[in-house]
Order: structure tokens, then C-alpha cells, then sequence
């Protein structure tokens, strides 16, 4: 299957020069109208299978969409904002009336600092909901009430509660020493403590403890581990050891490089091969008719548009970057916003 996945990714990047040839502009107005499409032009019948990931679907076209310089009308702002606050009745969840959710309150939450519009978040219903969360015994979070505990649950509160400036000392405690449980013998972190180290809960636990201002635990052995998840034929990212390429890992293990890089205060060097990962989401990922997509042998969707996209804006030095990459958003669009009274 790695043979196979090579074979088509050389094959594909050959078969790009015609897209290479394309004007830039012509390129990105294909990206544009692809996402344009899937925010307002109406979605098949294939994507009901979605219909629980109703704030990451917008945050991801929103996201995509600013940074390829897609500014929507005020109208179209708001339809986005109200479907969006639709969702919430104390965190946010997948649609309206449905559970409460760690991960689309944190897609929502993005969503709206993107649009402009931190200050629709109901903030004291969502620390409440944050408590309710809260694992006291080991320091972590559940992604809702009586789920599971882990990273990604973990990081998505600790980044929500820091961008509506509520992150206090009761969402605090025990985090990092869960975080750091969390880390595996490759160097890498799991989801839970024991599990097999994964680029998406890597990226989550970094930047958890970089927005605690934590120290980073085996660095060495990090670092050796993200940088082993570069291809060498590909040229992108996989998410896991003996897994094949993917192109959303661009973003996922390419930040937890940056954020490692930046914790021991080294701005201007990356361990991984640029211009490698360049080529192979410019040449293997991005597709002809708008859209990026995992591999040659898939479609474009818009996750993967999305994490492409904030993975080759990671490719400029630091401070031309647009993104905050502990984020995902845009930095202009990082609220200030004021603290709120929380109970």
C-alpha cells in the first residue's frame, strides 16, 4: 500500500505542470468558488452523514476562505453567525438541539472570532458547561458530559476558555500534568495516557502547554518523532508511524514543529523539509477543479482544504505567517476580548 501511495504521488506531481502553468489567480478563484459552493450553493445528499459537524463544516470553508482573501458580505456574516449561536445552549453542539460538544464548540468558537463576532458567545453558559467537563481526578476534560477523557477534549477547552479570556485557575488545575501523562515512549503524545503517539493529539497537547506557558517534557524525542512523520518519496506528512501520507498532517505536525521550535526560542529554523511539503500539497494535494484534497486518489473536501491551506501558510517565517498556530485562526482575528464576571 506504501509502494502504491508513492507511485501515485510521483505519478500525480508530473501530471501537475499544466497546473503549474495556470495563472496564481486562476488557481485560487477555482478555491474560492469550490468553498463559496459548499458555505451557500447547498450541499448532496452524501453530506447528512455530517449533519453533527454543522460548526466545522463552517469554520473550516471560513477559515479556508480568509485565508485565500474571500471577504463574505454582511449579510452573509450574519447567516453564518446565527446559524452558529442556533447551536449553543451552554457549550455548542454538532446542529441545534443537539448535545453539547467540546470539539464543535471549539469549531463555533473559531468560527465566530473568523467572522468577527467573539462577542456572541454566550461566555458564562460556556464556562459553566466547561466545569461540567472538567475530570478532577485526572486533570483533563471529557468532550461532554460522561464521555471520554483526552487530548483533543483537553486542548479544545483550554483554546476556547483562552480566546474568550475565562481560562481561570479551575480549568487549569492538573492540566499540564495530564497533558505530559499523555506522552508516549516514540516522543509523540496519544489521545490518552498509553496510547500510540498521533500527529492531531501531538498538535493538541503542544499547544495546550504552550497556552499554559509550560515546559515541553523530551524534547529531543518530540522533535526526532514529528520530524520522522515526513515522507520521504511524498514529501508531506503522515499521522502516525507505518501510516500512509496525508495532507491535513501539513498543519498538525508541521505546527507541533513550529511550537516546539518556538518553546526553546528558535524563530527562524524548522527541522522538517519545506519545500518538500510544499510540493507535494501544491502538486499532489490541490486539485484542478478547486479544493485540496488527503491524497492523488481521493477527492477534495473542505477539512482537508482547510488544514492544506493553514499548513502552507506555516511555511513563511514566523512573522510573515498569518495564522496563530495555537489557534488556527487568523492572528488579526484573535479577540480582546474583557473578562466576564464567572461564578
Amino acid at each position: 500500500e506504501q509502494h502504491d501511495c508513492e507511485k501515485d504521488c510521483v505519478a500525480e506531481a508530473a501530471s501537475q505542470v499544466e497546473i503549474a502553468r495556470l495563472s496564481t489567480s486562476n488557481v485560487i478563484e477555482k478555491h474560492k468558488a469550490y468553498l463559496s459552493r459548499g458555505l451557500f450553493g447547498g450541499l448532496g445528499a452524501g453530506f447528512v452523514a455530517l449533519d453533527a459537524s454543522r460548526p466545522w463544516m463552517i469554520y473550516w470553508i471560513i477559515h479556508a476562505q480568509k485565508l485565500l482573501g474571500t471577504e463574505l458580505s454582511k449579510e452573509e456574516t450574519q447567516r453564518c453567525v446565527d446559524t452558529l449561536i442556533y447551536c449553543q445552549h451552554s457549550g455548542f453542539g454538532g446542529g441545534p438541539q443537539q448535545m453539547a460538544h467540546c470539539a464543535p464548540t471549539y469549531a463555533a468558537v473559531l468560527a465566530l472570532c473568523e467572522l468577527g463576532h467573539p462577542e456572541a458567545v454566550d461566555r458564562e453558559a460556556l464556562y459553566q458547561f466547561f466545569l461540567k467537563v472538567k475530570e478532577p481526578g485526572s486533570g483533563g476534560f471529557r468532550l461532554h458530559v460522561d464521555g471520554e477523557v483526552d487530548v483533543r477534549g483537553t486542548y479544545t477547552v483550554i483554546a476556547v476558555a483562552s480566546l474568550m479570556n475565562m481560562l481561570t485557575s479551575q480549568l487549569t488545575i492538573g492540566v499540564a500534568e495530564y497533558v505530559r501523562s499523555c506522552q508516549s515512549y516514540e516522543g509523540g503524545f496519544g489521545g490518552e495516557p498509553g496510547s500510540e503517539a498521533h500527529g492531531g493529539y501531538t498538535f493538541c497537547a503542544v499547544a495546550t502547554l504552550r497556552l499554559l506557558n509550560e515546559p515541553i517534557d523530551r524534547v529531543s524525542d518530540l522533535e526526532r518523532w514529528l520530524c520522522r512523520r515526513q515522507m520521504a518519496v511524498e514529501g508531506g506528512f503522515q499521522g502516525r508511524t507505518n501510516k500512509l501520507v496525508d495532507v491535513c498532517y501539513s498543519f498538525w505536525q508541521g505546527c507541533a514543529l513550529q511550537l516546539v521550535s518556538e518553546a526553546q526560542n528558535q524563530f527562524d529554523t524548522t527541522p522538517c523539509d519545506p519545500a518538500a511539503l510544499v510540493k507535494y500539497i501544491l502538486f499532489c494535494s490541490q486539485s484542478s477543479a478547486g479544493g485540496f484534497r488527503d491524497k492523488p486518489t481521493t477527492r477534495p473536501d473542505y477539512y482537508h482544504t482547510c488544514y492544506c491551506l493553514s499548513g502552507l501558510d506555516l511555511m513563511h517565517d514566523p512573522q510573515s505567517q498569518r495564522i496563530s498556530p495555537v489557534f488556527n485562526i487568523l492572528k488579526k482575528n484573535v479577540p480582546s476580548l474583557a473578562p466576564t464576571n464567572i461564578q
